[in-house]
Order: C-alpha cells, then structure tokens, then sequence
C-alpha cells in the first residue's frame, strides 16, 4: 500500500539554496559562510542495501577568493528524529540479522564527522561523497533533521538551515510469516501516525503513500493527506 520511491534532495547556491526534496522546493539559507567560500550544491541520494537504506551526500563547494584555503572538517548533528512505523508487519512474527556497512560517518556517534582532505585553490571547484550510516538501530526507517557544519584553516564556518537523511538498519528482516495482514483501518491510523510525527520535525512522508492508498488514510484522518505545511 506504500511505494519505495527514489527520493532524492539537493540543495544549490551560496548564501541561500534551495533543497528540493520529494519533488518540492524550498529556499534554505546559509546561516554562516567564510568570506571566499561558497556552497554551490549539496545533493543527498539514497543508497540501498540489501533493502536497508544509508544516505550519500555529495558537497561541491567553491573558492570565489584569491587565497587557498583548507577544508578541515565537516560535522553533521541532528536535534530531531522520527522513526516510521512498519504499518505491514503489524500482525508480523519476523526473525532479525546484523548486518555490517562501510560507511565513512555514524549518523549516532558521539561527534559524527569526517575528516577534511581538500586545499581549495583561488576559483577551484571541489566535490567529494559523504555515506552516512549507523552501527545500531532497527530495519524501519528512521528520519533525522539534521544540520551541515564545514570547518576551514581560516575564516567563519559554512552552516546549512536543516535538512532530512533517512537510515534504516543495520538491523534487517532475516524472514517473516504473515497469519493475517493489518485490516485497512489499522494501516490507515499506522500511516496516519507516521505524517503526522513527521511532520512535527518538517519531514513531509505523503510521498511514501500509492496514490491508491490515499483514500485509506483520509478514510481515518480526513484532510491530513492534503495539508499544506
């Protein structure tokens, strides 16, 4: 009744971007910059794993000034989060596996960050990937509203407003056996629950939703489905 749509956000500028996320655009400032550095584009993609989902981010940034400068360090937080509930496991008995990632950054640790490599010549442009993943946590979805701090030798730091990655896992489904399915009632309020949650931390999951399946949910919750935030 959900569908796994690719979503993909990106955001592009220097003192203000836009990140477009789900198909919808947004004007999302720079709170801080260095005088010479400028953010010109910041794309977050899902990235699949054997059905468990990390986040890559992909930063190019550019030296507008007449002195190279050095990318020391990058520091992504969050302050909020949300997990989506599994709306078709409900009546569910499933066995779990740990699964083991590479991944450059624990989206949980103490002081998530990466280590900057990158010198930045006079009207140089640089790219460079970023995988975010987690050691622990369940095989649902979980929504982090996070924040993009980048650290250079000289000058302020380049702060992003906040943006949405989402995680699932480590932790997988090994196998599952389904008696009955949750009724349509029941996985209409499931899902019903997951917008709202969502979107008290700016997340919007409308488009998780099968145009078919909207109609269930507006059936326990009507309106909700065509709020506007």
């Amino acid at each position: 009744m959900s569908k796994n749509d690719h979503i993909k956000q990106s955001m592009s500028g220097g003192d203000n971007c836009v990140l477009i996320q789900a198909g919808r655009d947004f004007n999302l400032s720079i709170k801080k910059h260095p005088p010479d550095i400028r953010l010109v584009k910041l794309e977050i993609e899902d990235v699949h794993n054997s059905g468990l989902t990390l986040q890559k981010i992909k930063i190019v940034i550019k030296n507008n000034g007449d002195k190279t400068a050095v990318l020391m360090k990058g520091i992504i937080t969050y302050d909020k989060q949300e997990t989506l509930k599994d709306c078709n496991f409900m009546k569910s008995q499933f066995s779990l596996i740990e699964s083991d990632w590479t991944y450059d950054v624990d989206i949980l640790s103490k002081n998530p960050y990466f280590t900057g490599k990158h010198a930045i010549a006079p009207n140089e442009v640089v790219s460079f990937d970023i995988m975010l993943g987690r050691k622990k946590g369940g095989y649902e979805l979980t929504v982090y509203r996070c924040y993009l701090l980048l650290e250079f030798d000289e000058g302020q730091s380049l702060e992003t407003e906040a943006f949405h990655l989402g995680i699932s896992g480590p932790t997988q489904i090994a196998g599952a056996y389904t008696a009955s399915g949750p009724t349509e009632r029941e996985w209409g309020n499931c899902w019903a629950d997951n917008i709202r949650r969502l979107d008290a931390i700016g997340y919007d999951a409308r488009g998780l939703i099968h145009p078919q399946s909207v109609e269930i949910i507006e059936s326990v919750a009507p309106g909700l489905m065509n709020k506007i935030k």
